[in-house]
C-alpha cells in the first residue's frame, strides 16, 4: 500500500489526463455514433416424431424442394439456397425432434421463415403417408369455395335475408327460398366439419408434427452494443482512459524505478540507513526568526542520529593500534565527512547543515563548507554573508582572502561556515581550494561537513574525494532512482570512498511515526 499511494503521488498527473482524454473521446465519439448495434431475434418451432424420424431428415429439411417450397410460401425473392443458409435444423435422438430456428433482426420475419419451412418439410415429408386423405381435403375445400359462392350469390339474388328483423313470409315461393337458404348453409356447416376431421387425420397419420410457433426472442450474443448517448460513453471512455493510464504508469514505474520506503532501500543495498527522516509539508519544516533551518521539531531526532554515527566512527578510531616496535599508535580520527546524492533536488544541502548544527549543538567544533559550486545553498540555509567565499579564497591573487577571513562564525555556537560563492560552471581550482580548507579546519580541530555537487550532476564530488574520511548519501523517497543509486554506490567504491551511510529522506511513514514520538516525548506545558 506505501508503494502504490507513493506511485498516485507521483503519477496522478498522468492517470488524470488519460482519463480526461477518455473521457473527451466518449463525449466526442457519441456525436459520431449513428445507431447501437441491432438486436437479433430467435425463432424456432419444434417438430415431434410420430411415426419414427432420423438424423437425415435434419439434413433434407434444408434441401432439395423443401427450400423452394418454402420460398414460394414466403413470396421471397431470394434464391431457395441462400434462404436455406438462413435455416438451422437439428434433431435430437433423446425426443426424436427437429428443431428448426433462425435469427433475423426483424422478429416477424423470423417467425415467418421457421413457418414456412415447417409447413414445407411437414407437406414433403408427410405427403407419400396422407395422399388418399390430402385429396380429399382438396375435394372439400373446393366444395367449401363452390358453396360459398353459391350462398353469396343467394344473398346477392335475395338480399332481403340479410336483412335485420327480415320475417318470411307464409307463401309458397318465400318458403321455397327459405328452404334453399337453408340447405346452403347447412352444407357449408357440413363441409366445415369434414374437413376439421380430415386435418385431424392428417395429423395424426403423419410421421412428424409441429408443436406450433414459439415467440421470437432476442438471440444471445457476445457483441456489446455500445450506447450513444454522451454521459454513458463518456463515462466509459473515462474508465477506458483510467485504465489505460495505469497501465501507462506501470511502464513507467517499471522502466524508471524510483525508491519510496526503507523496506525498498534494504533491498537494493546493504548499506546502512543512519535515519530516516519524514516527508513534511513547508509550513512544518524548521526554521527560525530569521528564515535560517533550525534543528528543532519533528525532524530533529534523526539528524542526532547521524551525529551519533559519526561520533561513533571517530571515537572508534581512537582505539590504540599495535605498532612493530610494540609501541601503541593512535590514529588521527576521521574529520572530514561529505554529504552528497546522485542526483539535484534530493536534500543534501538541508542534510549538510543539519547534520552540521548537530554536532555543534553538543560542543563538537564544526566547519560547514559549501562545496557546491553549481547551486550553492549553505550561506542562505545556515544564514551567513555570501562573501567573503571559496571562490574568493582560490583566486591566484596576492590579496586574495585567508582563512580565517572565509570563515564565518554562525549563529549557532561551535558551528563555522564557508560560502561556496555565486553559482559558477567554472570550478576549476576550487577544488584545491577546499581541499587546503578542509585540512586547515581538521588541523584546528574540527569536524568538516563538506556540502557537495550531486555526483551525476558535476565530477566536483570526486575531485573532493581526497580529502574525504566518510561519504554521506542522502536518498530521497519518490525522487532517487534506483538504477542510479546503484550505480552511485559502485562508482564510490571503485574509488575507495567508505561510505558511513544513508540518510533516508521524505517517506511518508517515518513521517508519520515522527509526529507521535515528538508528541510522546515533548515536555508538558506547565505555564500556570
Amino acid at each position: 500500500m506505501i508503494k502504490l499511494a507513493s506511485i498516485l503521488r507521483r503519477r496522478w498527473t498522468i492517470l488524470l489526463f488519460c482519463a480526461l482524454l477518455g473521457l473527451v473521446g466518449g463525449v466526442v465519439s457519441s456525436t459520431f455514433a449513428k445507431t447501437t448495434t441491432a438486436t437479433l431475434y430467435t425463432a424456432q418451432q419444434v417438430v415431434l416424431a410420430t411415426g419414427g424420424g432420423s438424423p437425415q431428415d435434419a439434413l433434407t429439411a434444408t434441401r432439395g424442394a423443401i427450400p423452394a417450397a418454402a420460398a414460394k410460401k414466403l413470396n421471397s425473392t431470394v434464391e431457395p439456397n441462400v434462404l436455406a443458409q438462413s435455416m438451422v435444423v437439428s434433431y435430437d435422438s433423446s425426443t426424436n425432434a427437429l428443431t428448426f430456428s433462425t435469427n433475423d433482426a426483424d422478429k416477424d420475419a423470423a417467425t415467418a421463415r421457421v413457418a414456412a419451412f415447417v409447413d414445407a418439410f411437414l407437406e414433403a415429408s408427410n405427403a407419400k403417408f396422407q395422399a388418399g386423405d390430402r385429396s380429399r381435403k382438396e375435394q372439400i375445400l373446393e366444395d367449401i369455395e363452390a358453396n360459398t359462392a353459391a350462398l353469396k350469390a343467394f344473398d346477392d339474388a335475395n338480399p332481403q335475408f340479410t336483412q335485420p328483423g327480415f320475417v318470411p313470409g307464409t307463401d309458397f315461393a318465400t318458403i321455397q327460398l327459405v328452404q334453399q337458404r337453408s340447405a346452403l348453409s347447412q352444407q357449408a356447416l357440413e363441409l366445415h366439419t369434414s374437413l376439421r376431421e380430415v386435418e385431424d387425420v392428417l395429423a395424426q397419420t403423419g410421421p412428424y408434427s409441429t408443436l406450433g410457433p414459439e415467440p421470437a426472442r432476442p438471440a444471445p450474443t457476445s457483441i456489446i452494443g455500445v450506447p450513444t448517448s454522451k454521459i454513458v460513453r463518456g463515462a466509459l471512455g473515462g474508465i477506458l482512459g483510467l485504465l489505460l493510464g495505469a497501465i501507462l504508469v506501470m511502464i513507467v514505474e517499471r522502466l524508471n524505478r524510483r525508491i519510496d520506503s526503507r523496506d525498498e532501500l534494504a533491498e537494493i543495498t546493504d548499506i546502512p540507513v543512519l535515519a530516516e527522516i519524514g516527508w513534511l509539508p513547508e509550513g512544518r519544516r524548521g526554521r527560525d526568526e530569521e528564515g535560517r533551518v533550525a534543528l528543532a521539531g519533528v525532524w530533529a531526532e534523526p539528524y542526532r542520529r547521524v551525529r551519533s554515527a559519526v561520533h561513533f566512527v571517530q571515537q572508534r578510531s581512537q582505539t590504540p593500534a599495535p605498532t612493530p616496535s610494540g609501541e601503541a599508535l593512535t590514529p588521527d580520527p576521521p574529520s572530514v565527512f561529505l554529504v552528497t546524492s546522485t542526483s539535484p533536488g534530493e536534500g543534501k544541502s538541508t542534510t549538510s547543515a543539519l547534520l552540521a548544527m548537530a554536532l555543534a549543538e553538543v560542543g563538537t567544533p564544526t566547519l560547514l563548507v559549501g562545496a557546491d559550486f553549481r547551486k550553492p545553498k549553505v550561506d542562505q540555509l545556515i544564514g551567513v554573508s555570501s562573501s567573503p567565499s571559496l571562490q574568493d579564497f582560490a583566486k591566484l591573487d596576492v590579496n586574495r582572502p585567508t582563512v580565517d577571513d572565509v570563515v564565518q562564525q554562525t549563529h549557532v555556537h561551535d558551528l563555522y561556515a564557508v560560502a561556496s560563492g555565486k553559482g559558477t560552471r567554472e570550478v576549476a581550482g576550487l577544488a584545491d581550494a577546499t581541499t587546503e580548507l578542509c585540512r586547515e579546519g581538521v588541523r584546528r580541530g574540527a569536524t568538516v561537513v563538506l556540502d557537495s555537487s550531486p555526483i551525476k550532476a558535476a565530477n566536483d564530488t570526486i575531485d573532493q574525494l581526497p580529502v574525504v574520511d566518510y561519504v554521506v548519501l542522502v536518498v530521497r523517497a519518490g525522487v532517487s532512482h534506483e538504477k542510479e543509486l546503484l550505480d552511485t554506490i559502485a562508482y564510490l567504491g571503485r574509488l575507495d570512498a567508505q561510505i558511513l551511510g544513508i540518510v533516508l529522506i521524505g517517506t511518508r511513514t517515518a513521517s508519520r511515526r515522527a509526529y507521535y514520538y515528538y508528541d510522546y516525548y515533548s515536555p508538558p506545558d506547565t505555564a500556570g
